[in-house]
C-alpha cells in the first residue's frame, strides 16, 4: 500500500504499486486528493497531465524491471513551491543507495532558443527540461540530508512520452550537450550505475 503520510511527497511506494495503480487512474484519484488536503484546490488540466504522463511512465518502470524500487510522485523541495514530478529509489549494483528524478512533459515538438538554457515550444520560451530536472537535483544536494549526509547518489532526467524521437533532435544539440546526459555517460564518481530494489 502506499504511504498515506508520505512527507513532502504526494505518492510514497513501492514501484510495483505505482506501475498497477497509474494506468487503473487510482494513482491519480490518489494523488488528487493528496493534493487538495494538503495544497488546495488541483485543475482538471493537472489531473489529466498525472493521468496521462504517470501511464506512460508506469510502463517505462515495467519494461525497465524497476517493480522492486521504490517510487514517489510529486516530491515538493524543501523551503520551495517547486515540486518533482515523479523519483524513484533503490541501489545500485554495488549497494550504494541512490535516487532518480524524473521531469515529465507531455510536449510533442519543441526548438531551440537563442538562450542556451531554454528550448521554444509553441510560441513559448521554456526551460530546457534536462536542465530543470538538474536544478531540482542541485537542490536538493545541498538542502537535504539524504544527499548532505548519507551520501545517497542523485542522478536528474526528463521524459518527453508525447515526443517522437525525430522531433526531439532539437532537444539533444551540440547547443544542449552540457544539459543532457546521454545513456553512454551516464555514470557517477566514475561508476556506471543500474537502481535495483529499493533500501
Amino acid at each position: 500500500m502506499p504511504l498515506i503520510d508520505s512527507g513532502s511527497a504526494l505518492f510514497a511506494g513501492r514501484a510495483d504499486e505505482f506501475a498497477e495503480m497509474a494506468p487503473a487512474s487510482s494513482l491519480t484519484a490518489h494523488l488528487a486528493a493528496a493534493f487538495r488536503s494538503r495544497w488546495g484546490s488541483v485543475t482538471d488540466s493537472e489531473i489529466r497531465s498525472w493521468k496521462n504522463s504517470l501511464t506512460a511512465l508506469a510502463g517505462v518502470v515495467v519494461e525497465a524491471g524497476m517493480r522492486e524500487s521504490g517510487a514517489g510522485v510529486e516530491l515538493k523541495l524543501p523551503h520551495t513551491d517547486r515540486r518533482v514530478d515523479a523519483f524513484f529509489t533503490g541501489r545500485s549494483n554495488a549497494g550504494d543507495p541512490g535516487v532518480v528524478l524524473v521531469e515529465l512533459k507531455q510536449w510533442e515538438s519543441a526548438g531551440p532558443s537563442k538562450y542556451p538554457d531554454n528550448v521554444v515550444v509553441g510560441d513559448s520560451e521554456r526551460l530546457h527540461p534536462s536542465v530543470q530536472a538538474a536544478s531540482y537535483a542541485e537542490y536538493l544536494r545541498g538542502s537535504h540530508s539524504a544527499f548532505t549526509e548519507d551520501e545517497f547518489d542523485l542522478w536528474a532526467c526528463a521524459y518527453l512520452h508525447n515526443m517522437p524521437r525525430d522531433n526531439a533532435d532539437s532537444l539533444r544539440g551540440v547547443r544542449y550537450e552540457g544539459a543532457v546526459l546521454r545513456p553512454d555517460r551516464c555514470e557517477q564518481r566514475g561508476r556506471k550505475r543500474e537502481l535495483g530494489p529499493a533500501p
